[in-house]
């Protein structure tokens, strides 16, 4: 038996939601399941080739490129979104075949999930080597509100989960199988299955019921798609439109009905409508216990802020205190330092007279050493002239001494030559 990796398709119709289909096809270039090929419906909106294309060149390597497709068809006039579908159907190459609309998508688990149940089940193969069924997850529904979360995202406020088991005559009694929830195989289409172009709400109920005619369904419990829907969303808020689609099914669809079919059909009536009051007093008691324990610990908040307050209230009193001595300290620290800026003005005023009296006291020292100099050079003078003196004396006591020596000797000639020189 080959191994089951089978040709998913994708079909998404869009119309002028550029942005939204940015983020529908992206959450499908995000799952972890490959081989997929996905044909874009765009029901003749504004041009989103360059949307495509730019999600095209973003996947990176040629095993993702070759493992995935993004097929544009473009119509050129609006057709409807049941004409869209069909035209997506045509497009469509896989073994298996689903729906996401440009305003919907999926989380990256989504058809991971769907083959790998397909893959569990008892369900005999065909030739392919694939169970001819339906498989389905569980879906979140969300409300889209004004405004946008800390992401840049828009708010989403979940309010129901599609989670029901398969059976038929309930299918019938309600549309319980959101659109992006469902893999389906292709031998539906081969057999025809088509949507039906006479309706304009509720083509995708009217599909499933067809579907049901012709393969098994099997339901997972896993939540991989999100449903949004919108405060301002035409056609299933309008109550006389929504009248006409469901007798538009009931016509249709009650000839398919024995009187059997039918009985059981209302006696599970109260049944499905118990389990829906029971489901939806389940979710709410466990939103209520929620609350409550949200409750509980918003309490246990406010009694510890309560206490913080109170520890606040005490630091701040003991602050003021400590606020009030302080500023006695800095008075009285002010009147020292008015204080001691007296007193340094006094003594720089002090200083300036001693500097003062320095600088005098200089100029006197300048003047005696001048005078000193002064009498240092007359000093000088007086002793060379004393050297001098000593000098001139001392030649004369020579000649002194040499005269007596000749007066002694009674040599008068020698004396009056020597006299004569």
């Amino acid at each position: 038996m080959p191994v089951l990796r089978p040709l998913v398709s994708v079909i998404v119709r869009t119309k002028d939601r550029p942005e939204t289909l940015r983020v529908c096809l992206e959450s499908i270039i995000l799952q972890d399941y490959r081989p997929v090929h996905v044909v874009i419906v765009n029901d003749g909106g504004v041009d989103v080739s360059d949307v495509v294309s730019s999600l095209d060149d973003s996947k990176n390597s040629a095993e993702v490129k070759d493992n995935l497709v993004l097929e544009l068809l473009q119509l050129e006039t609006n057709v409807g979104r049941t004409a869209a579908a069909n035209q997506g159907l045509e497009g469509a190459k896989g073994d298996y075949i689903c729906f996401l609309d440009d305003d919907d998508y999926w989380l990256p688990t989504h058809l991971s999930s769907l083959v790998s149940h397909l893959c569990a089940s008892d369900l005999e193969r065909v030739d392919t080597g694939y169970p001819e069924c339906a498989v389905y997850s569980a879906t979140k529904a969300v409300l889209v509100g004004v405004g946008e979360n800390s992401e840049g995202a828009e708010i989403e406020q979940e309010i129901k989960v599609y989670n029901t088991a398969f059976d038929r005559n309930h299918l019938f009694y309600s549309n319980y199988l959101p659109i992006m929830s469902v893999l389906f195989s292709r031998a539906v289409v081969d057999a025809g299955v088509r949507f039906d172009t006479a309706l304009d709400l509720f083509e995708d109920w009217d599909f499933w019921l067809q579907v049901s005619e012709k393969i098994p369904f099997i339901a997972t419990s896993d939540v991989t798609s999100v449903y949004r829907l919108h405060d301002n969303a035409s056609g299933v808020h309008d109550a006389v439109q929504v009248e006409g689609a469901y007798l538009a099914i009931y016509n249709k669809w009650l000839s398919h009905y024995s009187s059997v079919d039918f009985y059981e059909l209302l006696r599970k009536t109260h049944q499905w409508r118990d389990q829906t009051t029971d489901e939806l007093q389940r979710v709410n008691q466990e939103k209520l216990n929620v609350i409550g324990e949200q409750h509980t610990h918003a309490v246990e908040t406010i009694k510890a802020k309560d206490a913080n307050i109170m520890a606040l209230e005490e630091a701040h009193s003991y602050a003021l205190s400590v606020v009030t001595e302080k500023e006695e300290d800095v008075k009285r620290v002010s009147k020292e330092y008015e204080h001691a800026v007296s007193v340094i003005q006094e003594k720089d005023q002090a200083s300036e007279g001693l500097v003062r009296e320095y600088e005098h006291a200089i100029e006197v020292i300048k003047e005696k050493d001048l005078v000193i100099k002064q009498l240092a050079l007359d000093l000088q003078k007086k002793s060379e002239t004393i050297t001098f003196l000593e000098q001139e004396n001392a030649a004369l006591a020579d000649r002194i001494s040499v005269l007596e020596r000749l007066r002694n000797t009674s040599l008068v000639g020698r004396v009056k030559r020597v006299l004569g020189r």
